[in-house]
């Protein structure tokens, strides 16, 4: 190989996109896979909210489908509205493996609207299985201050953690985006496995005065 040929892979493997698409060929584990997996939608969410002015006001469906657009131009094997125990909001599977996350949408209609959501996500479409241990719940919040929604649902969801209906359900906050973001796990009702979810607030709030 010539010194040209090997400078000119630094540049490529320098390269943000190609980097990104080597990192996702190259998953070896379902941690890796995960742990990409939200890197990537973190780009995706903010592409959302940068577009909140056409979002503001969209339904789930609309929102959800473009995330799964976006999700899809990264060759992720994405899917909205996949049968899966009921009808999934996102689906993402890894080509010729059993890896699969799954995520469900709400948008802010309160903290029992989104309650609703989790349960779908927890008791009705995951498996818990082996590397299907992974899953989000999305908020979409088109009024003000997507930090309060989404601590609001996190005080809902601790008491939740004092029933019978979510055995060993404990709360975390999430490092990588804290306001923004919180981390649950429980023992998943069918598997018996610890089940994790991370919870997202999307930012969609646009009613400018001028």
């Amino acid at each position: 190989m010539t010194e040209d040929e090997i400078n000119a892979r630094i540049l490529l493997l320098n390269n943000p996109f190609i980097k990104g698409w080597m990192d996702r060929q190259l998953v070896s584990s379902y941690e890796d896979f995960i742990q990409i997996l939200y890197r990537d939608l973190e780009n995706v969410l903010s592409k959302v909210q940068e577009r909140k002015q056409i979002y503001g006001n969209a339904s789930e469906d609309e929102i959800t489908m473009f995330i799964v657009d976006l999700l899809q131009e990264k060759d992720y094997w994405a899917v909205h509205d996949e049968k899966l125990g009921g009808h999934v909001d996102i689906i993402v599977r890894r080509r010729e493996t059993n890896y699969l996350w799954a995520a469900e949408a709400k948008r802010d209609k309160g903290a029992g609207w989104i309650e609703d959501g989790f349960r779908q996500l927890t008791q009705r479409y995951s498996t818990g299985a082996e590397n299907q241990d992974r899953g989000c719940i999305l908020v979409y919040v088109q009024g003000k201050s997507a930090k309060r929604i989404l601590q609001n649902w996190r005080t809902h969801l601790e008491t939740l953690a004092k029933g019978d209906d979510f055995e060993e359900l404990t709360i975390s906050d999430c490092l990588v985006k804290k306001d923004l973001a919180f981390l649950s796990k429980h023992s998943h009702e069918s598997s018996g496995r610890t089940y994790h979810v991370r919870h997202l607030a999307v930012g969609l709030y646009h009613k400018p005065t001028v």
